[in-house]
């Protein structure tokens, strides 16, 4: 039986394979597949924005980046008729020129060009001219991914050309204008030119969190090349890279010019936000191109000369820094929900397209990078959130209170304190030092953990109860199995040293029963008997030994511990002696013993039974046989009187050692309950105790007197042998070592 309840409830291995089960569960769905449904990979989304959120604006201590800004100003100082959209070209040349000369080393002009010059050709020319001059100027250019069906994600692996052609040998021209067929939205795209892809890719949220440094454009069914982003045009024309240069890339970043960007998953890069809108100062366009060439509305009303560049020039703003012209203006819909909202409400996270470039370029060249956990080390996070967690809450789940649903909530709240300060551990490793670890994976690992932790503990303690019915279900009362199932931690079935009381009860005369009587009804009689002594053992909390033929064995004292266990033996033979009345006028003959004895599964390895064994367990079937001798029902040991002397009626009967043992023990008689007392058993008593100290003191004919009064009045038996012993030492006189023990000749 040990052995059986061992291999249910106390297998650690069963323990580790659910842990490992809920780990594998948490990597299927956050690594794997799963992971792409969309409620999931929102959460993580979000939180990163509540990371961006919590950490607050970040000032840019050395912008790298100036924003030219076309904006509702612009429009209004551009003279009629070019303040109409698309402007002219040579607005732009005067622009690139300014800003050449000021010590700009890099241009970027966010806007798409894909017509020629509405007002006059020549202003295409004079454009091209100041991009060939200045050697400075990046292009944008946009793809149109669903027509071209582009893979943006670049599954065919990191960054890998599917052609081996350069880039020069694929490009076709038209034959009717001259011009180059795919030319990314910009007429003036040339091979020799900077151009960057302008296109930004946001979540399924709509929210803009990472930028891709190349897109993967496809001429052919089967041969592709990358195109660098805007960003990363403007950084290669900046680094003085050659046009469309791609940098190598490896499993988790890359390494520009010396620069090793972390990656976000294959082709991404998380965008390190600053202090929300406008982070970088901007300048309207307008103020830029305003020198003495140019009059602004206002110039031509007023008929003066403002000339707001010569102002700006001379604060030496552009020098040496990376220029990007956009557009603000709300008509042009250049503006995207992004990760960082300065206030955390909503719509107060939108930036310009052009700042979101702007953003990318200063994250490079201040290396102010994201850092992305790495899979190793979320492999190993996840395996010891689930294997601890798991056993926390198992172990928590063992504790016993008096409501059991509490431990369910203190389970509950551990699991949420422990997803809490996992939150509050990526916020501060975000925010001090731009590490972006998972959150949702190690929260769905605790809860994993709690489900199959709760699932084990269950199904444990299902096998738990059924195991403890099956062990004690016939053996102890109901009330008994209950308390067991309630705490286990009282069942401790191993082999162990305990006091307990012991009684061995038999018919008296059953052989001539068993003589009188049909097989048939004797097994009937044998069973009633048995079913009425056996409920009243257990009524009284006992836990029934086996039956013997019609011999009763049961103890008191184990599986629970039981204090009164002396008392609840003596009460459970007293109504067997009155239950047994009841059934063909029997009598019964108990022994009882306390006292201490080894409790436990004795047996073999197939089968063992939950049994007692012990000197003291010996004693009490001797009682119960020594009856005979004395004509008793219920015979109870010292250990036994000691403990129940003040709760019943009793008399000491003599001093005996049995066959075999060297030690003395009295034994007594237990009569009744004390309210159940006649008033001749208080008279028979008394006058017993008297006879019983002359026998002891070898007054041998003064005791004869007083046993046979007791024999006479009360018609006691026990008396009578006494009296026979008075009459053999008057005669017979004993040895100057006489004790008064009376020694056992027979078992």
């Amino acid at each position: 039986m040990n052995i059986f309840f061992k291999k249910f409830i106390s297998q650690k291995g069963t323990k580790f394979t659910l842990a490992l089960l809920s780990f594998l569960l948490v990597l299927l769905i956050t690594q794997g597949y799963l992971f792409q449904l969309s409620f999931i990979k929102d959460v993580e989304l979000n939180i990163i924005d509540k990371r961006f959120e919590l950490r607050g604006k970040r000032g840019i201590e050395n912008p790298k980046v100036v924003i030219i800004e076309i904006e509702k100003d612009s429009y209004t100082q551009i003279p009629a008729p070019y303040n109409a959209w698309p402007w002219p070209r040579f607005l732009y040349a005067n622009l690139i020129k300014n800003l050449s000369e000021a010590g700009a080393k890099v241009i970027g002009i966010d806007i798409l060009m894909s017509e020629g010059d509405r007002f006059d050709p020549a202003n295409d020319s004079l454009f091209l001219n100041a991009i060939t001059k200045y050697n400075n100027v990046v292009l944008a250019g946009k793809l149109d991914y669903e027509k071209q069906n582009l893979l943006l994600d670049l599954e065919s692996g990191f960054w890998t050309s599917r052609s081996s052609k350069d880039r020069t040998q694929i490009i076709s021209y038209d034959s009717a204008t001259g011009l180059i067929k795919e030319n990314f939205q910009n007429i003036f795209y040339h091979p020799e030119f900077q151009i960057g892809i302008v296109n930004l890719i946001s979540d399924n949220d709509q929210v803009y969190r990472k930028y891709k440094p190349y897109f993967e454009d496809r001429y052919e069914l089967n041969n592709s090349f990358l195109v660098p982003s805007f960003s990363f045009a403007v950084l290669n024309k900046y680094f003085n890279k050659t046009p469309n240069y791609v940098a190598q890339n490896n499993y988790n970043s890359f390494s520009y010019d010396s620069i090793n960007i972390p990656l976000f998953g294959k082709s991404d890069i998380i965008l390190n936000y600053y202090s929300g809108l406008r982070s970088f100062p901007y300048y309207k366009f307008f103020e830029i191109i305003d020198d003495s060439s140019f009059n602004t509305k206002d110039e031509i009303y007023y008929e003066s000369e403002l000339n707001n560049w010569e102002m700006i020039k001379d604060e030496g703003i552009f020098k040496d820094k990376i220029v990007l012209i956009g557009s603000t203006m709300p008509e042009d819909r250049d503006i995207f929900a992004t990760s960082f909202s300065p206030t955390g409400k909503q719509g107060d996270n939108f930036q310009y397209g052009v700042e979101i470039h702007a953003t990318m370029i200063q994250n490079v060249l201040d290396k102010d990078f994201i850092y992305a956990e790495s899979a190793v080390s979320e492999f190993i996070i996840l395996l010891l959130i689930t294997i601890i967690s798991f056993y926390l809450i198992t172990f928590t789940k063992k504790i016993k209170i008096r409501f059991t649903f509490a431990i369910e909530f203190i389970s509950i709240v551990i699991v949420l304190l422990l997803i809490y300060s996992f939150y509050l551990v990526s916020i501060i490793l975000f925010a001090k030092y731009n590490l972006l670890v998972n959150v949702v994976s190690p929260s769905l690992a605790l809860l994993f953990s709690y489900i199959t932790a709760t699932s084990y503990n269950f199904i444990s303690e299902r096998k738990q109860k059924n195991l403890i019915k099956g062990m004690f279900g016939q053996y102890v009362s109901e009330n008994f199995v209950n308390e067991l199932i309630s705490d286990p931690a009282k069942l401790k079935l191993g082999g162990e040293r305990k006091e307990l009381s012991i009684l061995f009860s038999d018919i008296e005369g059953f052989t001539s029963i068993s003589e009188s009587k049909r097989p048939e009804e004797l097994v009937s009689f044998i069973n009633e008997y048995l079913s009425k002594m056996t409920e009243i053992v257990l009524s009284n909390q006992g836990t029934l030994d086996k039956y013997i033929g019609d011999a009763v064995m049961a103890f008191w004292g184990a599986p629970i511990e039981l204090k009164n266990h002396a008392f609840n033996a003596c009460s459970t033979a007293l109504q067997m002696q009155k239950k047994i009345i009841e059934i063909n006028n029997l009598s019964v003959r108990i022994g009882i013993n306390s006292g201490n004895v080894i409790v436990g599964n004795i047996g073999g390895s197939k089968r063992f039974d939950y049994t007692v064994m012990g000197d003291n367990v010996n004693l009490a079937s001797r009682l119960e046989s020594v009856n005979k001798i004395y004509s008793t029902h219920i015979l109870i040991g010292e250990n036994t009187q000691k403990l129940i002397k003040d709760d019943f009626i009793i008399r000491e009967l003599d001093s005996i050692k049995v066959k075999g043992k060297e030690n003395t023990t009295n034994i007594y008689e237990l009569i009744s309950t004390k309210e159940d007392v006649e008033p001749e058993i208080i008279s028979l008593i008394d006058k017993y105790s008297k006879a019983l100290a002359l026998y002891r003191n070898q007054k041998f004919a003064e005791a004869i007197i007083i046993f046979n009064e007791c024999s006479d009045e009360y018609s006691d038996k026990a008396s009578e042998v006494f009296i026979e012993r008075c009459e053999y030492f008057t005669v017979n006189k004993p040895s100057e070592n006489w004790d008064g023990v009376f020694v056992l000749k027979n078992k």
